[in-house]
């Protein structure tokens, strides 16, 4: 766990409180959800208008094999191991289990989205979180153009 270290001149000032520390971090963790969130309806938005369809997510087994879920969603990384619910959840899509999960399926957990994880499950830590969804969603639209020409 790191730490943030703060040495202000005055002793006095808000930043040598432990509280006001966290309450930094608290209200830096709040506009990143909701920018994660506002990005995210953007996505479902975006999605629904063009007709991408939501499809049954698969979960990876760290016992090997995949599993299906209770979920349906866009997959947004490219070796699907994170997916937007049509729900407006953000999934991790790597869950413990083995032979057990791949025959009765399993449930997933929301995970806390906020930038810097969406971006950094996707491998794109350079990249805008928005931008980052706007290139998922071209990649979804180009799969579903490629299977209905080969239909």
């Amino acid at each position: 766990m790191s730490h943030n270290v703060v040495t202000p001149s005055d002793p006095g000032e808000p930043s040598n409180r432990p509280g006001a520390m966290r309450s930094v971090q608290s209200a830096e963790a709040i506009c990143d959800a909701r920018q994660v969130r506002d990005v995210i309806t953007g996505f479902i938005d975006e999605t629904t208008r063009r007709g991408v369809p939501p499809e049954p997510l698969r979960a990876k087994l760290t016992g090997g094999g995949t599993a299906r879920t209770d979920k349906k969603g866009w997959y947004i990384s490219v070796d699907r191991s994170a997916a937007i619910g049509e729900d407006g959840n953000y999934y991790l899509l790597t869950v413990p289990g083995g032979l057990k999960e791949r025959i009765t399926g399993v449930r997933l957990a929301p995970s806390r989205p906020t930038p810097a994880r969406v971006k950094q499950q996707a491998g794109q830590q350079n990249d805008d979180l928005d931008d980052y969804l706007t290139r998922a969603l071209a990649r979804r639209i180009n799969e579903a153009s490629r299977i209905a020409d080969d239909g």
